[in-house]
């Protein structure tokens, strides 16, 4: 049979949608601010990141997600049917559940809310956002599909003590996606 004889023709199958837009380039610009235990502000600056390349380690298909300037290393994402992954190439693994619903679940991050707006520079966003308890204090990241990540909520232990504090924000100022 020919392809003129087929009754229907095969339509391509549609793209995935992913959570975190993921391809060489793309770049995310934040303002960071840090604290101290008592919470009042320590430092206020910006801080870029990009997508450097993509790999491929052990048949699973990753993307480096570098620092602009001097860095320590890169992280490696991917998203796949289950969700957005985030490594630091060693021992530890992030994963966000999507599409999801309040309540799922994958590795430490669970969904509190699939509909979260958030005010940005550039208008307002619907966000997922994730919960992550570290020793009980709650750890939040904010993701909005086809954007990335919007803001990030992280805690801190000092030196000596036993009680995490919210030592670091980060809110997305700017971003380009190719």
């Amino acid at each position: 049979m020919s392809c003129k004889d087929s009754p229907t023709m095969a339509s391509p199958e549609k793209e995935p949608d992913f959570l975190v837009p993921l391809a060489p380039g793309n770049k995310w610009t934040f303002r960071v601010t840090t604290y101290h235990t008592a919470g009042d502000t320590a430092y206020v600056g910006t801080i870029s990141f990009h997508i450097g390349s993509d790999t491929i380690v052990q048949g699973l298909h990753w993307y480096n997600y570098v620092y602009d300037g001097p860095s320590a290393g890169s992280e490696g994402y991917r998203n796949d049917e289950w969700g957005f992954h985030e490594t630091n190439w060693e021992s530890i693994w992030y994963s966000y559940p999507y599409p999801s619903k309040v309540g799922d679940s994958i590795s430490y991050y669970k969904v509190v809310s699939v509909d979260t707006s958030l005010i940005t520079p550039f208008g307002k966003v619907k966000c997922y956002q994730y919960q992550f308890l570290w020793f009980g204090f709650p750890m939040n990241t904010f993701i909005a599909p086809h954007i990335g990540i919007v803001r990030q909520e992280s805690a801190g232990i000092p030196f000596g003590s036993i009680t995490p504090y919210r030592s670091q924000d980060l809110d997305l100022i700017d971003y380009k996606l190719y």
